[in-house]
């Protein structure tokens, strides 16, 4: 008998189980190879779906085949517990073989809905033990050996396993050399599940995609195509450095820094810093070192992370002007949520969401470009989707751009995440910014060399630097909305350009709303938030780049996105009060290229009324301490912005959040963090309150970590939206009947016209029918009233837009 892991929809062809198993084992194999761990990563490839050698399972097929139209839901048979069931058999005589049953097999049982947890807090349930240990498997006798008899014998399983015991002892000792505190080497392990888990669920789903596509696996050369890149950079630099302006000193400057950070390129993989000012040539540097470096040292790919408040367009737009589209991906949100719990799984689910789990989303690119909050929900988000990405950070170069911006709560999970990146996974990661906070600083910081630091004579870099001088106007009493729109229009009498950045998008509003109103500088006046979509941000940028060349009056009112990734220059900037990287990011975007005398940036006390930050209160501490500076700084403000003064502020900032930063969560009574590693106060809460011994080796909590993570506190949805002609036609395609490999590129193509909305801007839309389906109801897209040409998002519906196409 044949025995079938999957039906191609297109012409019933049938994959035979036997070659799903050692075709994923491979390509898990392939993954895990990068860090040491084929074995291991392995073993989850060729044991995942040895339940679908059960006759329950064949049934399901067949009655799949006979009955098209009305098919059993995918998913309704379980046929993953038994491969977790198999290594328990395989694997149970040393502590070490016990620790790979439980990690691998973990992988195996959650490979459709996530990790398990080991132990779970408050209930106190052990769900791993549950279903490997005391879950009834009638045909599991049946099913074993005609995998044994099919795919590998018994004694071939026992010598794969003996490599993958040498490769977990491997680990733990490098986890024992590496980390000083000896707590650190559960978390290491944990974190060695999940990639173990994205290796797994990574090959599975492209396994199953090519099946389904019927095509090969595509194959790019890095090393050429960065060779070729690092060409085409220093030729397009060696272009500019013949340029008239090319001798100016702010150029000269971003010459020496853009060596440094080539030279530097050939230190060994770590973590470390380019702390190059704002308007340096950060971008063109960061990219000439990680071409270099992936270059020397064989990297697979380059991944820039930009904070997740702001854009990622004209960072993308650098890159590609000089290595081009093909091999570039910019990642800003998942347009279409699919992932679905474990519990969902099991109660099957429809035909359309099982092409949106195979659709090609793993960060295969040579250069991809995401935010942060896609890089964190790669390690601790729930679901398979995000986490198939992890595998690819490794053996990688790693630029988070603006790190300053992690948040506060995220800090300790992101700074383990960076550890394990850089002691396990061969990646080079560099904290890219102006304004360098002290990560080492926090509790469980990160592991930063000796000498982290690319640039050389940091505080005089800043000071040839200085283009700007910070006018403290907070001694003033709270700026009203006339005050603001008043000395707007003042400085304007004698300037071409000014940007104004404030706290919250309903004051960027307010006080666009006004000066449009009054307008007595006749400027052209801009407004720019996160309600607009990517697509639009950028036309409004490039407008408003152009006309400043033209010496055209211009005004733009913004939130806080402009400050980072943007490279546009004012003549001022007034800048509400915030945290003192904030301010100085602000700073960057006057008088950026030093082509004037040194320009005023204006810093504010908004009125409450007009400004109420009451709900995001790292905004408001980080206010607080530069306020105190301020006042310590009163006979010199020039210096506010000096590296030293930087520190004092974050030591300052961090010393404020330091209980806060490992994501606490009150229904729980404990931190996200400490649910990695040993979980011992869980293991002795299980003593006391049910007298039992804990049963298991690992005892992390994975799935309530999933479950209770999310980088910003208000969950979002990403909502489609009708901007122009092109995203029209992609909303026609994706809610038409899109093959797989047409689906993947829609989804891409989609992201470049989304808006993420809190839960409350959700319901509001649907109130007035304002929200409409996506792709078979998997996603939402706007009606055209509900999205205006100027703010972006109208929850009213009120918008004039109709059919209008404004591109």
């Amino acid at each position: 008998m044949k025995y079938v892991a999957h039906i191609r929809k297109k012409d019933g062809e049938p994959q035979l189980v036997k070659d799903h198993l050692l075709e994923v084992k491979a390509l898990s194999e392939e993954a895990g190879a990068k860090i040491g761990v084929k074995y291991l990563a392995g073993l989850a490839g060729v044991l995942h779906d040895v339940g679908k050698y059960s006759d329950e399972f064949q049934d399901y097929l067949r009655e799949a085949v006979s009955n098209p139209d009305k098919p059993p839901k995918r998913g309704s048979v379980d046929h993953s517990t038994a491969g977790g069931r198999v290594l328990l058999e395989v694997l149970n005589q040393s502590v070490v073989q016990k620790m790979i049953a439980e990690m691998v097999g973990n992988v195996i049982i959650s490979h459709h809905g996530g990790l398990n947890d080991y132990i779970t807090p408050v209930s106190l349930e052990t769900p791993y033990y549950r279903r490997v240990y005391e879950k009834e498997l009638q045909e599991f006798e049946r099913l074993k050996q005609r995998f044994f008899d099919e795919v590998i014998s018994r004694e071939e399983l026992r010598d794969y396993c003996a490599k993958a015991e040498a490769e977990l002892a491997a680990f733990i000792n490098k986890s024992k050399e590496q980390r000083s505190d000896a707590a650190s080497i559960p978390r290491d392990i944990d974190l060695l599940t999940k990639f173990l888990f994205s290796c797994l669920i990574d090959a599975d789903r492209t396994n199953t995609r090519l099946f389904e596509e019927n095509t090969e696996k595509q194959a790019w050369h890095s090393a050429q195509f960065f060779s070729e890149s690092l060409n085409k950079l220093n030729y397009h630099l060696s272009k500019f450095e013949q340029g008239a302006a090319s001798q100016q000193p702010i150029n000269i400057l971003r010459r020496q820094m853009s060596q440094q950070a080539l030279e530097f390129a050939s230190r060994s993989s770590g973590i470390y810093q380019l702390s190059i000012p704002t308007g340096g040539g950060k971008t063109l540097a960061s990219l000439r070192y990680a071409l270099k470096h992936a270059e020397t040292y064989q990297k697979e790919r380059i991944i820039y992370v930009v904070p997740f408040t702001t854009i990622i367009e004209q960072n993308a737009q650098v890159i590609r002007e000089i290595v081009g589209d093909e091999y570039l991906l910019e990642h800003h949100s998942n347009v279409i949520e699919d992932d679905f719990t474990a519990a969902e799984y099991e109660a099957g689910f429809q035909e359309d969401r099982f092409d949106l789990k195979l659709a090609k989303d793993n960060w295969d690119a040579p250069i991809i470009l995401t935010t942060m909050v896609q890089y964190l929900n790669v390690f601790y988000s729930r679901g398979t989707r995000n986490v198939r990405r992890l595998h690819n950070l490794v053996n990688a170069t790693v630029i988070f751009d603006e790190v300053q911006a992690v948040p506060i709560k995220c800090l300790s999970l992101f700074n383990e995440s960076v550890n394990f990146l850089k002691n396990y996974g061969q990646t080079s990661l560099l904290l890219c910014t102006a304004t360098q906070p002290a990560l080492d600083y926090v509790s469980h910081g990160l592991e930063l060399p000796k000498e982290p630091e690319i640039i050389q004579n940091l505080p005089q870099v800043v000071e040839a630097f200085k283009r700007v001088e910070i006018v403290d106007k907070t001694k003033k009493e709270p700026w009203h909305l006339d005050d603001i729109v008043t000395f707007s229009q003042q400085l304007m009498t004698a300037a071409n350009s000014l940007l104004i950045v404030l706290n919250t998008k309903k004051a960027v509003r307010a006080v666009y709303k006004q000066l449009v109103a009054e307008n007595k500088s006749k400027a052209a006046i801009y407004h720019l938030s996160t309600s607009m979509c990517p697509k639009h941000r950028k036309q409004q940028l490039e407008e408003m780049i152009k006309l400043m060349k033209d010496n055209q009056r211009v005004i733009c009112v913004s939130s806080q996105l402009i400050e980072a990734g943007v490279d546009i220059s004012f003549n001022h900037v007034i800048r509400s009060l915030a945290g003192l990287d904030s301010i100085a990011q602000a700073a960057g975007r006057c008088n950026r290229h030093g082509s004037e005398s040194i320009r005023e940036v204006y810093v504010i006390n908004v009125s409450h009324a007009l400004e109420n930050t009451d709900k995001l209160p790292e905004i408001q501490r980080g206010a607080a301490i530069t306020g105190k500076l301020l006042r310590s700084l009163a006979s010199g403000t020039a210096d506010l912005l000096s590296p030293n003064v930087m520190m004092r502020y974050f030591q300052e900032y961090y010393s404020t959040f330091r209980t806060d930063s490992a994501y606490y969560v009150k229904c729980l009574e404990t931190n996200l963090f400490d649910l990695l590693g040993a979980n011992t106060f869980l293991l002795s809460s299980l003593k006391q309150q049910k007298g039992l011994d804990y049963p298991l080796f690992l005892s992390s909590s994975m799935k309530t970590i999933g479950q209770y993570f999310k980088v910003i506190d208000n969950q979002t949805t990403s909502v489609f939206v009708p901007y122009n002609e092109e995203a029209r036609n992609i909303i026609g395609r994706l809610n038409g009947d899109p093959e797989l490999s047409e689906l993947t590129q829609l989804l891409k193509q989609a992201q470049q016209y989304s808006v993420n909305l809190y839960n409350q801007e959700i319901d509001q839309l649907s109130q007035k029918s304002l929200l409409l389906p996506l792709y078979r109801g998997h996603g939402y897209y706007l009606a055209d009233s509900a999205y205006d040409k100027t703010y972006g998002v109208n929850l009213e519906g009120s918008s004039q837009m109709g059919t209008l196409i404004f591109e």
